[in-house]
Formats: C-alpha cells, sequence, structure tokens
C-alpha cells in the first residue's frame, strides 16, 4: 500500500502528539514523586529517623504517582 504525503504527515503529526504527551505525562510523574520524596524527608526530619510509616507512606505516595500514569 502506498502511502499519500498527507496520509505520511498526519500519520508523523500522531506520532508527535503522542511522544510529547508521553513527555508532559512522564514530566508529571516526575514532579509527583518528587513531592513524595519531600514529604518522606519531612516525615523522617518530624519523627527524627525512628518511624518506619515515613517510608511506608511515600511507597504509597509513588505508587499513587504511578497509577496516575
Amino acid at each position: 500500500m502506498v502511502m499519500t504525503r498527507a496520509a505520511g504527515l498526519a500519520t508523523s503529526a500522531a506520532i508527535a502528539a503522542a511522544v510529547s504527551l508521553f513527555a508532559v505525562t512522564s514530566a508529571a510523574a516526575d514532579q509527583c514523586v518528587d513531592k513524595c520524596r519531600a514529604a518522606n524527608n519531612q516525615c523522617r526530619i518530624a519523627t527524627k529517623g525512628t518511624s518506619s510509616a515515613c517510608d511506608s507512606q511515600m511507597q504509597a505516595c509513588i505508587d499513587g504517582c504511578r497509577a496516575r500514569r
């Protein structure tokens, strides 16, 4: 099957849109994980590093970030 120039351009545009959407989604996920890490640091400071709850809360937070992707 021969692809017309217009079809080729439309396909290229669709691929570019998908790639840019992935980049935005990936950047948002990275920001989400950064917020989880910041909250974990604050938890460790508040508990003087003695609570394992900080780590489980961070893991739950990161899992939530991944679920939103």
